[in-house]
């Protein structure tokens, strides 16, 4: 029985930290999730209001903002390679505030 409660614990614990940290965007209806490229969020959402490239001879970032609902609201989107990796909701709507 232990055995079985342990399973248990172990595979809904990794089922819980899958997206952990990951806030899910929604843009025209559309769901934005992790492994999204960037090509696509940007034909989906349109231009951001920031974005920035890290690069050199072995990865790229990019760090893009988009606005959410709420006057100070904003996602910020990491991808690595051109792929989705992190979304991040700050702002009035997540209950902290932008300085």
């Amino acid at each position: 029985m232990r055995l079985i409660v342990s399973w248990i614990f172990l595979i809904t614990s990794f089922s819980a930290f899958s997206y952990s940290g990951f806030d899910r965007m929604r843009c025209n209806g559309q769901l934005i999730e992790a492994g999204t490229s960037l090509s696509t969020v940007k034909n989906i959402c349109g231009e951001p209001l920031f974005e920035k490239e890290d690069k050199n001879d072995f990865r790229t970032f990019n760090y893009v903002t988009y606005k959410a609902e709420g006057e100070s609201s904003r996602y910020y989107l990491l991808f690595r390679n051109g792929v989705l990796e992190l979304c991040k909701l700050k702002g009035y709507n997540s209950g902290d505030l932008i300085g």
